[in-house]
């Protein structure tokens, strides 16, 4: 412990009595080492704060993509509930379902349509098409729900399901590729 000075009055003047030093006394290799640790801990710290700038601005730039996205998928989450319940209503129509997948489709070459007995019984078109021989033939598929059909030709399958259409509504509104 240092030593203490009491003085009984007023301080009037002060001299150097020592011009050494006061204190505990460091000599220049340690004050240099303390100086470059101190100098070592700041340039860390402020990379730190540089990557976490950076990452916060990465962050910043790709949060309304992720947004975006979010709320792509919470209304096909909402379109998906309602279809649901319209197609257990039965508030819908087939054909132009079908319609839909048979577009653009080379008929000449034969297509078979794929539909729930239900759709079956209640298609216009497979009621006007009744013939196996025609360009387009209409099956009750017990795999297939109702509102959706599945359509097999020569060259491939088309497939319009309730989730594949939204999906393709996803992509499309999240702007990915379409098939």
């Amino acid at each position: 412990m240092e030593p203490v000075v009491m003085l009984k009055g007023p301080l009037r003047s002060v001299s150097v009595a020592s011009t050494g030093p006061v204190g505990v006394s460091r000599d220049a290799a340690a004050l240099a080492r303390e100086g470059a640790a101190e100098t070592a801990r700041t340039a860390a710290a402020g990379a730190a704060l540089l990557d976490a700038a950076a990452r916060l601005d990465a962050w910043r730039r790709d949060l309304p993509a992720r947004i975006e996205s979010q709320l792509v998928d919470l209304a096909v989450g909402i379109a998906r509930k309602v279809l649901c319940q319209e197609l257990q209503a039965g508030r819908y129509e087939i054909d132009p379902i079908v319609r839909e997948a048979l577009a653009g489709l080379d008929l000449r070459v034969g297509a078979v349509v794929h539909l729930s007995a239900e759709d079956l019984a209640r298609s216009g078109l497979a009621a006007s098409e009744p013939g196996s021989d025609e360009a387009v033939r209409y099956i009750a598929d017990p795999q297939i729900n109702p509102g959706e059909c599945f359509v097999e030709t020569p060259e491939g399958t088309v497939e319009a399901t309730v989730e594949h259409q939204l999906a393709r509504v996803s992509e499309e509104l999240k702007g990915g590729p379409l098939e």
